[in-house]
């Protein structure tokens, strides 16, 4: 469920924060593939070569999202390139191969999964960071736009205006790098209970 609204989440910041357009997505599917071959790979050495359990297998891939959700939480930012989203894409895509291949019956756990993922996750996950996103900002500026005082800005209205246009898309960042730390607490936790698992 996680995965599948992070795509929405992603764009968000790729449009709104950093002012990408569309190719972004593109550029990053390219790094997302090459974590989704590692995942089936690494996926076909665990159960068939090593013949190794199931619920490692599946602590694995859900320890490598949280580096997924770690790795877009300390590097979110309008001024970061392009290329530093590389590894983080890349993570999410082993993740969700490694989840997606991680059951005795492939193909009926796999449709299962996918209509978690896509319907649940796609939807009500999406819902969720959207409502979450518009309290964060609206609580982001409340905290943080007490500092902003027309009377005390030296230009007047026009200098509030631009003060402003900086303000609002960094309140953004900040309310989707809250976001991302609760997933990654949340990620962290459901590890923690798969390593609790005998």
């Amino acid at each position: 469920m996680l995965l599948a609204a992070e795509s929405s989440l992603e764009e968000v910041f790729y449009e709104g924060v950093m002012h990408y357009d569309a190719t972004v997505s593109m550029r990053l599917d390219w790094p997302a593939l090459g974590g989704i071959v590692a995942g089936c790979l690494f996926a076909f050495r665990w159960m068939h070569v090593w013949r190794l359990g199931y619920l490692r297998l599946l602590a694995v891939g859900i320890a490598v999202l949280a580096c997924y959700l770690a790795g877009f939480y300390f590097t979110l930012s309008a001024d970061i390139h392009i290329s530093q989203l590389y590894l983080p894409v890349a993570c999410r895509g082993f993740a969700y191969a490694v989840l997606s291949a991680t059951f005795r019956h492939f193909f009926q756990a796999l449709s299962v999964f996918n209509m978690l993922h896509m319907v649940v996750g796609g939807v009500t996950g999406s819902a969720i960071y959207t409502e979450a996103l518009q309290y964060l900002t609206a609580d982001n500026t409340a905290r943080y736009g007490a500092a902003i005082d027309s009377v005390a800005m030296p230009g007047g209205t026009g200098a509030v205006a631009r003060m402003m246009a900086e303000f609002v898309p960094l309140t953004m960042e900040v309310g989707l790098k809250q976001i991302y730390g609760w997933c990654t607490y949340a990620c962290l936790a459901l590890l923690l209970l798969f390593m609790l698992y005998d």
